[in-house]
């Protein structure tokens, strides 16, 4: 009996085999124009280019990276707190450095014309900069200003938390 059912089972993964990775076989196949990312792209990427904060981001972001990409939420990088030092190190990212984001998909500060940002402070802020939140004792900062022209911070839409 027990040698009869191991004939089955093993004709049944050869078969399973054989149609999932056939030849003819259209369903694993992906094609370009269905998504700009895959897992294998970053889950964060930085702006090649410097914005006002008041351009259009998120077009400014698919004109560089495609559809696939938006601007970063700083809830995104809450629910990845744990890796926000890995993250910066990936990116290139120094003490000092800021990069445009929003808080709660919203741009603007409290609805004044402050655009939110973030700062890398290795847990040091800076006396006179108002931190909207934190991660790892000002490790990375939340602020907000106005006037300003800034690289964005971008996360993969498939990853919206």
């Amino acid at each position: 009996m027990l040698r009869w059912l191991s004939s089955y089972v093993l004709i049944g993964l050869i078969m399973v085999f054989v149609v999932g990775c056939g030849e003819d076989n259209d369903d694993n196949v992906i094609n370009a124009n269905e998504s700009d990312t895959t897992e294998t792209t970053p889950k964060y990427r930085i702006t090649q280019n410097a914005y006002l904060e008041t351009d259009n981001l998120n077009q400014k972001i698919t004109d560089e990276y495609g559809t696939g990409y938006r601007l970063a939420d700083w809830n995104d990088l809450l629910a990845d707190s744990l890796e926000v030092h890995e993250i910066c190190e990936t990116l290139g990212i120094e003490n000092g450095q800021e990069f445009l984001v929003t808080c709660n998909d919203i741009p603007f500060w409290n609805n004044t014309n402050r655009h939110y940002f973030i700062s890398r402070h290795d847990h040091v802020k800076p006396s006179g900069y108002l931190s909207h939140g934190n991660i790892d004792n000002h490790y990375l900062d939340l602020g907000s200003w106005y006037n300003i022209t800034m690289r964005a911070l971008c996360v993969r839409k498939s990853d919206k938390i």
